[in-house]
Order: structure tokens, then sequence, then C-alpha cells
């Protein structure tokens, strides 16, 4: 299918029936704190390594402006916390649906990336001595805590110095980073939905121009999704903490392909979006820089809005041969230093993943089917603006996914969102590359919004710390289902399972049978 001309000047070449074809080692999705950090990890192995990013990696993603602390940094020389004492802690401060295996790693490696970063340029003391004698100083080491002056293994940093010191050392260690280039579909070998993973397809933002990424090992390290329940397109900050370009793109790519996700039934009200607040699914409070949800629960402790994600293992990979996540994209996501943690984390496992795969070798042409999904688009029917899905998409949300749920809403919810895709969405009709973009985010939140109705749907019970209220089961946290909940799709068929709380296992043996080249010093 040829695709027409755009319908309005552009400054740009327009290269819609264009193809570009990459081949790599480990591809990384996401330039953000989490994606260079994956990058890096994998470059310090030897591999080959391509970082895609929608926007420019330097400044890019929920983390570009910087940050102020760095949490559970648990080994830094300061801490009187061990980090297992502190993983443990974080799991159980949310009845055990934490995400102990990243947390672990987190804690366990988040002082580490500190580090390096100083290593690359980035200030985390105070060196010039603006904080000499602050109770939160350390005088001998000039690190600055926030939060526990006690346990001291939050750091206060100068995060605005870190993004550019992350890009730069993408650039030395050879990292390929295609910047302005939107993920839109991930790619599988031989054996359709469920099988491995062998790359993904993109799309260049200004041009137009289709990517095909071809490798051996992928890592997700894209935001979780925003403003699909409460949409102000005009306003987006008044809604949404989170840059708008943050739409969940890696979460519809990863739900079309058969992973598995859970705790996207989490709900979690934001209370600075106005009156209609009530809640973002799957992503927490995005309005608190500190911890993600400030509501008290019976005993007076705050309860906080852990997020949903993507599963699992130790090696942080997922369901999926191939696929690995880090940052936002995992399940109980939690900021800068988890972010930092788990990249590098994901991105050394995937380069070992990467050196002992087999060829690629034949395998369907998905992408093939991908670049006339995208063709069919800019040459759509037209009549329908992307902001009019967007909110109507919202609409949808607020009135059959409220803080209140039963099936007798969330199941119309759910056709009305399929209506959608059957009728509006088929009369979208980009008039440019980023009009294009535009039109494929809202798709992805459309997708999104099906995979939190989903699941909500699959638990059939009422939870207190997943702040999930079932009018039609109103026991809450029965026995039975005290687990995660979680969901795939199968062809058209979401199938439901569940993982018991402490799946992963005891911490510290975990981690360390995994990594022992990390901790003897051979694999940095």
């Amino acid at each position: 299918m040829t695709p027409r001309s755009p319908a309005v000047d552009w400054p740009y070449p327009v290269e819609w029936d264009q193809t570009s074809t990459i081949e790599t080692d480990v591809l990384v999705l996401g330039g953000g704190v989490a994606g260079c950090w994956a990058a890096i990890g994998a470059a310090r192995k030897g591999v080959r390594v391509v970082l895609v990013e929608k926007g420019a990696t330097v400044g890019s993603g929920a983390g570009g402006s910087g940050c102020d602390h760095w949490e559970s940094a648990a080994t830094n020389p300061c801490s009187r916390i061990s980090p297992e004492d502190l993983a443990e802690a974080m799991v159980k401060s949310h009845g055990g649906y934490g995400n102990g295996i990243s947390h672990y790693i987190a804690c366990r490696e988040g002082w580490d990336r500190l580090v390096d970063l100083e290593a690359m340029g980035g200030k985390i003391r105070d060196t010039e001595g603006e904080f000499v004698g602050a109770e939160f100083r350390d005088e001998t080491t000039k690190l600055l805590f926030a939060h526990d002056y006690e346990k001291r293994y939050t750091l206060r940093v100068w995060g605005t110095t870190f993004e550019s010191a992350l890009y730069g050392t993408c650039r030395l260690l050879g990292v390929r980073v295609l910047d302005r280039t939107m993920a839109t579909s991930l790619l599988r070998g031989i054996g359709g939905q469920g099988s491995k993973i062998v790359g993904a397809t993109g799309v260049h933002t200004r041009t137009g121009r289709f990517v095909i990424l071809e490798a051996k090992a992928t890592v997700l390290c894209m935001s979780r999704p925003s403003h699909f329940w409460l949409s102000s397109p005009e306003m987006p900050s008044v809604s949404e903490f989170r840059p708008p370009q943050c739409c969940g793109d890696g979460h519809a790519m990863a739900w079309k392909a058969g992973a598995e996700f859970t705790m996207m039934e989490k709900s979690a009200r934001a209370e600075w979006s106005g009156t209609r607040c009530s809640p973002p699914h799957g992503t927490g409070n995005t309005h608190n820089t500190s911890d993600a949800c400030s509501m008290l629960g019976a005993e007076g402790r705050e309860l906080f809005g852990y997020p949903g994600g993507l599963m699992n293992d130790w090696a942080l990979r997922t369901n999926l041969d191939g696929l690995y996540a880090a940052g936002d994209q995992l399940f109980a996501s939690k900021r800068q230093g988890h972010a930092a943690a788990t990249g590098h984390y994901a991105g050394r496992h995937a380069a070992a993943h990467a050196v002992s795969a087999p060829p690629l070798g034949p395998r369907p042409d998905q992408a093939k089917v991908e670049q006339d999904r995208i063709h069919t688009l800019v040459n759509g029917l037209g009549g329908v603006e992307w902001p009019e899905v967007n909110a109507t998409i919202a609409c949808i949300m607020q009135e059959h996914c409220g803080q209140k749920k039963s099936a007798a809403t969330l199941a119309p919810g759910l056709l009305k969102l399929k209506d959608i895709r059957r009728n509006e969405a088929l009369h979208l009709r980009p008039r440019n590359p980023p009009e294009l973009i535009r039109v494929l985010e809202v798709l992805n939140l459309l997708t999104d919004a099906e995979l939190v109705i989903h699941s909500c749907l699959a638990r059939e019970a009422s939870a207190r710390y997943l702040l999930f209220e079932r009018l039609d089961f109103p026991d809450l946290d029965p026995p039975a289902w005290n687990k995660f909940v979680t969901v795939r799709l199968v062809g058209s068929e979401v199938v439901e399972d569940g993982k018991a709380l402490d799946y992963y296992g005891p911490l510290k043996e975990g981690y360390e049978a995994l990594n022992a080249d990390y901790l003897s010093g051979t694999n940095s």
C-alpha cells in the first residue's frame, strides 16, 4: 500500500514509503533513565546495542528533567539498613503487593549506579559545602540524606546533571542511538503470539520512515500509561504529572505480543487532578514525587501506590523469551533509583542472553503487516481528530471503571472501547508524521484501557492494598485472592492466572544465584 502525501505542509522530507532495517544484539526501547542504563549495562558486556527513543535521549522520559532524591541506596557507606531488610520492608508495607525482585535489585545496586554517575560527571555530593552542619549531611562523605535521617538510605542528589551524563556515556560506549523514533510493535519468531521476541518495528517521528529493528534480545524501558482515564489534551499538566508523550506504548506492544501483566487493576486517587480524579489505573498517584500515593489505611499508615506492569523473573525477563523489562515497564516500579538499577541489570542479562542466542533465522513477515497498518492510518478516511478519541477513552474509563467497580459496569465499558476500535479509530487520518505519532499513541492508550478493564474483571475480590473495590465482590482480601492476578492475551482471548505474593523466593539467594560475575567485579 502506497501512503498518500501529507495533507499539510511539513518542513522535513516525508518518507512514509521508505524502510530502514537495522540488526543488533540488544535492542533497548525507551531512552529515559531505565533505557540509558539498560544500554550501558548491555554495552559493558561488549555486545552491539541500539537504543530507540521517541523524543531526544539527552533529556527524554519522565526523568529527563532530573530528580531531587535517590531512594533505596541501601549499600551507600552511611546506610544503616541492609538491602534485605529494606526490600522486605518495602514489600511488607504494601501487604505483599510489591516486586521483591526489582526492589531488591534497587536496594542492592542503587548505590553502584550513583557511583557510576559520579564518575560520568553527575553530582551526588555537597562538594561546595553548601549544607555544612545540616542534620541531613554526612561531613565525611559529603552525602546528603532525605526522608529518613536515621537509616540514611535515601540520598539528596543533583539530578539535573544525570541525563546528559548518561547520554554521553551511551555514545562513548558505542551505543547506536535512534532519537525521534517511535517503537510501534514487537517482532515475534516462528510460533506467533507468545513466541520469542526478535526485535521491533518503529517509525521516525519527523519523516515517517518505517524502521525494522532485528535483535537477539529486547529490553522494554518505556513509560507506563498515563492520561487514558482523565484527559485534557489542551492542558495535559492538569491531569497528568508525567510528560504527555508517556502513553504506555510499551505496555500496549507487550500486551499484543502475549506478555503477562499484573496489578493493572490497581487504583489510586490522584488528589490534585480536580474533582474528577479517580483513578489513574495502573499508574499510582502521579502527583507525588516522594511516594506514589498518600492514602491512609485503617491503622493510619500511608498506603503507597505501586503501579501495575509486566511480570518478571530474577533476570528481569518477561514470560516471552528474549524480552526483558526495566523501570516503569515492571510491576511495582519506583522512581529513578529503581529505574537506574533495574535498567543496568536488565541490560546486562539481556546481553548475556544475546551472546548465547542462536542466529535469528527465518520468521513471519510481521514487519510488513505492521507497515501496512501504519499506511492504512495514513490513507485513512479522515474526519476524526486524535484528541477526540483520547477524550472518549477517558470518558469511558470515568463512567465504567471508576472507584467502585462491578462486572455490570466494567463489561459494557470494554464493549465501548471495542466499539471505538471498530469505528472512530478507522476514521483517524494523520496529516503529517507528528500527527501519525499522536494517532499511534491514542491507539496504544485504547489498548492499555482494555488491558486495565480486563485486569479489573479478573480480580473477583476487593483488595485493600490495591485500593481496589468490587461492589459485586465486597469481601476484603479473602485468603484465596491474596495473590498476584495476572492476565495475558492469547489470540483474541484473555488468559487469567495467579502467582503467590512471594513467588520470587528468598531475596539474597535469588539475586546472588544469577549475578556471580557482577559480584566478583568481572561484569561491572
